[in-house]
């Protein structure tokens, strides 16, 4: 961005410019366009590194394009900066659930809630990092619950569902995706299970959200042909995937786990469905 006058006569001073380029920032937030805001905080913050508000703009794209690891390192040196109030410290809080830090999840969302008592998604990540600690169930239901009466559409309580129910559910959503996908897993194996381990998530490369709905187990590089080498099973994790708030969108949710795990065994992209390889 040129800040000269194009006479050359006078220049804008530095707060005005850093205003405006924030709400360039700002703009693109609004419209979703995340990449776009990530460009321009990044500009801004070449020229002045120590600005708290594109510090957070920033942490909140990163966050928004599934990169927590860039969000919290941002938010974080927001707070450093003196960005004070309950959003930065529920972005980090958020962030860090993302990569699994359970215990900072904690320590940040807590804070937050000093901050702004009555902030919903500090109440909702609390409750969710808590569920995953041994023996912090009913702290946790307290927080969801809490998360719940404050903003029931954004965060409804989990579908009660039975094993039969879970069944069917996934039958349905066998349905909804590719029948080259469907077939692949024909005969796999399905493990149910509550949650997913936190360990093998922080092992993987990129760190993988505790939020999954599904992951396969075995090594598809170990296998010469991985359409014929299927995997050893596959887990899906019924509180996570029961967070939708429909039975429809359950059964949404995991016919895309089921396409991604899929895809990702295969070394496939969606296109290559399209043009039939295998």
């Amino acid at each position: 961005m040129d800040d000269e006058i194009p006479n050359g006569v006078w220049r804008l001073d530095e707060s005005t410019r850093v205003a405006l380029r924030l709400d360039v920032v700002r703009r693109s937030m609004a419209t979703r366009a995340f990449e776009d805001a990530v460009l321009e905080a990044e500009e801004l913050l070449d020229e002045s590194p120590d600005q708290p508000d594109a510090l957070f703009l920033l942490a909140e794209a990163s966050l928004e394009l599934g990169q927590p690891e860039v969000a919290a390192e941002a938010y974080g040196e927001a707070i450093r900066l003196g960005l004070t109030g309950g959003a930065p410290l529920v972005g980090l809080a958020l962030a860090q659930f993302d990569l699994g830090q359970l215990e900072f999840v904690e320590a940040n969302a807590t804070a937050a809630l000093r901050a702004s008592p009555d902030e919903p998604e500090a109440h909702h990540v609390l409750g969710l990092a808590l569920e995953r600690m041994p023996g912090r169930e009913a702290e946790a239901v307290t927080h969801l619950a809490a998360a719940r009466a404050l903003d029931p559409v954004r965060f409804p309580f989990p579908i009660s569902l039975k094993s039969a129910d879970w069944e069917r559910i996934l039958n349905r959503a066998l349905t909804r995706i590719h029948p080259d996908l469907a077939e692949f897993w024909q005969g796999v194996p399905v493990r149910w299970a509550p949650l997913p381990d936190l360990d093998e998530l922080r092992a993987a490369s990129p760190v993988i959200r505790p939020t999954v709905g599904g992951l396969y187990e075995g090594d598809p590089t170990l296998a010469e042909d991985p359409w014929l080498v299927r995997p050893t099973a596959l887990r899906l994790y019924t509180r996570n995937l029961a967070r939708a708030p429909t039975r429809e969108e359950v059964v949404d949710d995991l016919a895309v786990v089921l396409q991604s795990e899929a895809l990702d065994w295969l070394g496939w992209a969606a296109t290559d469905l399209e043009t039939g390889s295998q």
